[in-house]
């Protein structure tokens, strides 16, 4: 038995510890998926839109792009502080570097994607800014990398760098496919 918290509050159980990380990193991944497919339908049609307000507006946007926006930067966000807390309680990694890195590795990817679009020359914005995410999104690898090959902590005990980096992975990658499930369900 552990000893209790201040006041007698006692820790929750490490299985409920590991569900809320688990349920964490899903959402990372699934916020990820929804502000990628909101951004690429925003950029659709130009890459600015309005929804409400006095003012006449001249592009209206994509169906579902301001909702998914507007809960998946705040589940992102919430998704890493509370899983932060939640791995640092079970000793595994934070969840804020793949996250940062998935984040502004899959934005930057869309601004790349648009700059080579069509037979026209290089879309100079896009590109400037697709460069711009992928510089951003790269430390973040980079100081995972090294993080879980530090000292050998690769391949260490029952409660390895290893295995705390396929569960991030394949949660990651189940929440990412099921925000491609749920915004598709939604928008179509």
């Amino acid at each position: 038995m552990t000893a209790p918290y201040p006041h007698g509050v006692s820790r929750p159980a490490p299985i409920a510890r590991l569900v809320t990380l688990t349920v964490c990193v899903l959402a990372i991944g699934a916020s990820v998926a929804w502000l990628y497919y909101s951004m690429r339908a925003v950029m659709d049609v130009g890459g600015t839109c309005a929804e409400g307000g006095p003012y006449v507006i001249e592009t209206h946007c994509p169906e579902g792009s301001v909702l998914f926006t507007t809960v998946s930067v705040p589940l992102w966000f919430a998704g890493v502080f509370i899983g932060m807390f939640a791995g640092a309680t079970l000793r595994a990694p934070t969840p804020i570097l793949p996250a940062w890195f998935l984040l502004f590795g899959a934005l930057g990817w869309n601004f790349l994607d648009y700059a080579f679009a069509g037979d026209g020359p290089v879309e100079a914005g896009w590109l400037i800014c697709g460069i711009a995410f992928e510089l951003m999104a790269l430390p973040a690898l980079g100081i995972w990398i090294m993080a879980r090959t530090a000292r050998g902590k690769i391949t260490d005990g029952p409660s390895s760098g290893l295995q705390w980096t396929l569960f991030y992975v394949a949660a990651i990658a189940i929440g990412l496919w099921l925000g491609h499930i749920s915004y598709f369900a939604w928008t179509s």
